[in-house]
């Protein structure tokens, strides 16, 4: 049974029959970039719900060192953030939601507390076009009923544009996370993006986005 495979630039036949893995992202890949190329400008609605955790132990001695897995947190905090976004010349502009302009600062000058740069299209056009992207094919998955591939990805720092911070402090980070996919249409189902460890300046360990 496979249960990880790296992707590389031929794939072995599966067992049983199943679309092979290197096809499969090489189609994603090939709507992905479809769907970047149709849509040079666009206006939409963003809404962003944030959630910060804490460490559950106010004396853990080794913090943001645990990582995601094993770092006991409990939720903190919780806002939703409403946006117009209006993407032109692979400029995004942003707005809160019923206002009549959009503003000239960055999204981090207009937002209160930790954001992430970008969006949606930002996000895929960082993992499928950067050129420094790798992935990993890590099998199937069930999610409501539908049987989906998921495959992995990881863009190191020296590779990424992806910037979170606030008002105050702004790193660039490397990032890595997983692709569920449709098999049957190669079309993306949802995005999970988790980034590197956070300097101490963010006041963060570590930052997690969940598209679908």
């Amino acid at each position: 049974m496979w249960t990880r495979l790296i992707l590389a630039v031929g794939f072995a036949a599966l067992v049983r029959a199943q679309p092979d893995p290197g096809e499969l992202l090489t189609r994603v890949q090939g709507k992905v970039a479809v769907s970047l190329d149709r849509l040079p400008r666009y206006m939409c609605t963003q809404t962003i719900d944030r959630v910060v955790y804490q460490p559950k132990s106010a004396n853990s001695k080794h913090g943001c060192d645990e990582g995601p897995a094993k770092l006991s947190t409990h939720p903190a905090s919780s806002d939703r953030l409403r946006l117009d976004v209006a993407m032109a010349t692979n400029i995004e502009m942003y707005s809160w939601v019923g206002e009549s302009r959009f503003d000239d600062r960055g999204l981090m000058a207009m937002v209160d507390g930790a954001i992430s740069s970008g969006s949606f299209t930002a996000y895929l056009t960082g993992i499928f076009r950067s050129g420094g992207a790798s992935f990993t094919y890590d099998g199937e998955v069930i999610r409501a009923g539908r049987t989906l591939t998921e495959f992995g990805f990881r863009v190191p720092a020296d590779k990424s544009r992806y910037l979170f911070g606030n008002k105050q402090h702004q790193v660039v980070t490397g990032y890595s996370g997983t692709l569920l996919v449709d098999p049957a249409t190669a079309e993306l189902v949802q995005l999970e993006i988790r980034t590197n460890n956070l300097p101490p300046q963010t006041s963060a360990c570590y930052a997690t986005t969940t598209l679908a």
